[in-house]
């Protein structure tokens, strides 16, 4: 029976290893994989301990997860497809349960077990942005390698984005996780190589939040604000205020594309001011989950398109109608409800950025102010980008919140402290 260290070098540390990589070349084995690490430290657990860590929660966040999953099975009663819908729910669960087992699993390991594996997934990282730098840069060498396709071929660089997305948050939390032992210099140089590195590839989300989450980190580095507050603030304003100022907008806008705005721009305010006007026919409860890809014009295909002369109709080759908006989208599928759920738990995950803020340790704004950053990175993609329930973009954000309890800095702060206080205490009686 190989040891726990043993078990991490060659299966934990390997699939965190490979993990960036496989959300550039092949970004739908992100959930497979993660799947794959979680059942792997559960059956590890039980053969070598004879026992399994079973999840542990306090009560705000057991009472808030299971008002989230218990109000996702009651939607299915008004959804449009529930005999379709049920598997999503279903998968939904399957996730979260695999995200709570592999939470508890990493956090009993002790703190020279995580720091091995923050090294080996960092190491990951620094794979995974090599592979981004070159398929994008250099036509997509590995992938039509792996795809068998000729160069002849065109690759659509897109296909890159959910890896630039996922492989730019693993490096803002690690540089969080870091924070402490690098120097300003060092610090500031790989703030603007992150910050920086989407605009070497495709995804103009990533672009905008990269920006945004520098943007974060300087103001607050230096503005004596309560960070977290205004972070919690500008969420709810958000989610709040999306749905009107989205037909605000369109109203002013119009379905003729303005020369300086985007194509893809004046799509997604197209359909968040659509989907807007459907929240307010059922605000209370929403259209139930998934509700999105089975409108109601088009159940089986779920498309919603404008036409030049300002018609809205439903036809193949038109936009998908998951609003791009992970705040319009739980709005229009479980309503008030379902927002104030979601809201209460981002609440709990922004609460858990203040990792070094303990009382009598001092404070370390630079790794909150990451930590934060890497939310807001995310939280502007969520806003711009997949839809909420997409399978690798909800693991996605699922495995940023297991990274974020999993290797908590609270630890070393209060390890560090009980050592001083060791120390100092012998002198003080002498």
């Amino acid at each position: 029976m190989p040891t726990l260290e043993q078990f991490d070098r060659y299966f934990t540390g390997v699939i965190l290893f490979l993990l960036p990589a496989v959300s550039v070349l092949a970004s739908k084995g992100v959930v497979p994989v993660l799947v794959l690490l979680s059942v792997g430290l559960v059956l590890f657990d039980l053969v070598s301990k004879g026992h399994v860590h079973l999840p542990r929660l306090s009560r705000a966040p057991a009472l808030i997860l299971a008002a989230f999953l218990g109000w996702l099975f009651l939607s299915l009663f008004w959804s449009q497809l529930p005999e379709k819908d049920v598997f999503l729910v279903v998968r939904l669960f399957g996730l979260i349960v695999c995200a709570l087992f592999l939470t508890e699993s990493l956090r009993n390991r002790d703190e020279a077990a995580r720091q091995r594996l923050l090294k080996v997934l960092g190491i990951g990282v620094l794979l995974g942005l090599f592979i981004l730098l070159l398929e994008n840069q250099a036509d997509s060498p590995l992938t039509r390698l792996l795809k068998d396709k000729d160069f002849s071929e065109e690759v659509n660089p897109s296909r890159f984005n959910f890896g630039s997305v996922f492989v730019s948050c693993l490096g803002w939390f690690l540089l969080a996780q870091n924070a402490d032992r690098l120097d300003l210099k060092k610090s500031l140089a790989l703030l603007l190589a992150l910050t920086a590195f989407p605009f070497f590839t495709a995804s103009e989300s990533a672009k905008l939040a990269s920006i945004l989450a520098f943007t974060w980190y300087v103001l607050f580095r230096f503005v004596p604000l309560p960070s977290t507050h205004v972070l919690k603030f500008l969420v709810l304003i958000s989610f709040v205020s999306l749905p009107i100022a989205s037909q605000t907008a369109w109203q002013a806008i119009g379905p003729q594309i303005p020369d300086n705005m985007p194509d893809s721009a004046h799509h997604r305010l197209f359909i968040w001011s659509y989907v807007s006007d459907m929240v307010m026919k059922k605000p209370l409860e929403g259209f139930g989950i998934d509700a999105s890809r089975h409108h109601e014009n088009s159940p089986e295909e779920g498309y919603v398109s404008i036409e030049k002369t300002g018609e809205i109709s439903g036809q193949d080759d038109a936009l998908p109608l998951h609003p791009h908006n992970a705040a319009i989208q739980i709005w229009y599928e479980l309503g008030v409800v379902g927002v104030l759920i979601v809201l209460a738990g981002l609440s709990l995950l922004i609460d858990a950025t203040r990792q070094s803020m303990i009382p009598g340790t001092g404070k370390n704004r630079k790794s909150d102010l990451l930590f934060q950053s890497t939310f807001v990175f995310l939280f502007i993609i969520s806003m711009l980008s997949w839809g909420i329930w997409q399978n690798r973009w909800f693991a996605g954000l699922i495995f940023f919140a297991v990274l974020l309890f999993s290797f908590p800095l609270r630890e070393k702060a209060s390890r560090s402290a009980i050592a001083t206080e060791k120390t100092v205490e012998p002198v003080i009686k002498a």
